[in-house]
């Protein structure tokens, strides 16, 4: 079974049952499945298709996991950084990587300020999770598909780098 196959599933087995949890934030798993299917669909048509990379630095909270979850409804490549990483090793990372979107929380915007140059890098999305509701990104989800995505996830899955 698959990553996204498994979010399905639950999402239909115990849709009402809490799926995360992060301070006062709850998703059950019917609503976690929405949002991720909102931020794949939202990718997909922002131009984002199959294999593309999508870095995501920050914390371990509610949009890292949605965020490897998009990657693999969306049948993207899943980059995360570590936010312990120096300015020139995040910059490696996404030079390497060859990263098409950032997704970055706030508290991290620093580390853009030596990123360089990065020619794949096309799109940077800020979050806050402290402040989720008044968030551009949180703005930006609400108003993208919940259905789910058009895409094949498994095949020829690249998941995760």
């Amino acid at each position: 079974m698959s990553i996204s196959e498994w979010i399905v599933r639950s999402s239909q087995w115990y849709p009402d049952k809490l799926a995360l949890v992060a301070g006062e934030r709850r998703y059950t798993y019917a609503q976690f499945n929405a949002r991720v299917n909102r931020q794949a669909n939202g990718l997909i048509s922002g131009g984002v298709q199959r294999g593309d990379r999508i870095a995501y630095l920050g914390n371990n909270n509610v949009e890292a996991v949605e965020c490897a979850a998009a990657a693999a409804k969306g049948a993207f490549v899943h980059v995360p950084i570590s936010f312990r990483l120096s300015n020139r090793e995040v910059r490696q990372i996404l030079q390497h990587s060859g990263a098409r979107i950032l997704i970055i929380e706030t508290e991290f915007a620093d580390k853009l300020g030596e990123i360089g140059d990065c020619p794949a890098l096309e799109r940077i999305i800020r979050f806050d999770p402290g402040n989720a509701t008044a968030s551009p990104f949180e703005a930006w989800l609400a108003t993208q598909a919940d259905g789910e995505p058009d895409v094949d996830p498994l095949a020829d899955d690249n998941f995760l780098i």
